[in-house]
């Protein structure tokens, strides 16, 4: 699809489809919480954070992503950490059980259409990961880099397994809050194939 100057300015779908950030559409109603959220399990969004419809996306020469060792579907959630502070926030009942362990995907993800740069950036993707209680006391937090999760042309992502725990056992009584924050100077990354279980063990780590 040609670039059009419209909502998809950076990166429009094939005819008829939406383009690539989905929080565009019905006037950014599409929050993470109304794609996502399930009973038991709600999100909170800092500025905006989106679904990323990656196998949607033709850049202006007519080229889809390509994706490493074929792992993500067809969405991802996108956070920028440079032109402004995004943050997702997933809260839960920890079920008294004392580690939030934790395993996903991450990437980095820069368009040639909304950057204007010519070069790619040469950080690999990074989040702040960090467990908060019911009071929004800060508990603990880890920050995890995806090794080999940098670009290394347009339109190819390279994902890059990351894994951690939070030791929550300090938490005020009542539901926790596990935070995402795309932290460093990459500009925007993504994120997919979320692994979360509450356990008494640190090392079981899902996926491992």
């Amino acid at each position: 699809a040609a670039n059009n100057g419209g909502p998809c300015d950076c990166g429009c779908g094939p005819e008829g489809e939406p383009g690539i950030y989905l929080h565009w559409y019905k006037d950014r109603a599409n929050t993470i919480n109304a794609a996502y959220g399930q009973d038991g399990f709600s999100y909170t969004q800092q500025n905006t954070v989106e679904p990323v419809y990656l196998t949607s996306y033709i850049n202006t020469e007519g080229k889809s992503l390509s994706f490493s060792d074929n792992r993500g579907g067809n969405y991802a959630i996108g956070m920028l950490s440079t032109s402004e502070n995004d943050k997702l926030g997933l809260t839960f009942d920890p079920d008294g059980k004392e580690y939030i362990n934790f395993a996903m995907d991450i990437a980095a993800f820069l368009m040639i259409e909304c950057s204007g740069v010519s070069d790619l950036p040469t950080d690999d993707p990074a989040f702040t990961m960090t467990a908060k209680d019911s009071t929004g006391t800060e508990i603990d937090s880890v920050t995890v880099i995806g090794k080999n999760g940098k670009q290394t042309q347009f339109n190819q992502i390279n994902w890059a397994k990351v894994n951690g725990s939070l030791n929550i056992t300090g938490a005020a009584p009542g539901d926790v809050t596990f935070e995402w924050d795309h932290v460093g100077t990459l500009g925007y990354a993504i994120f997919d194939n979320l692994d979360i279980v509450v356990s008494n063990d640190p090392d079981l780590i899902p996926g491992a």
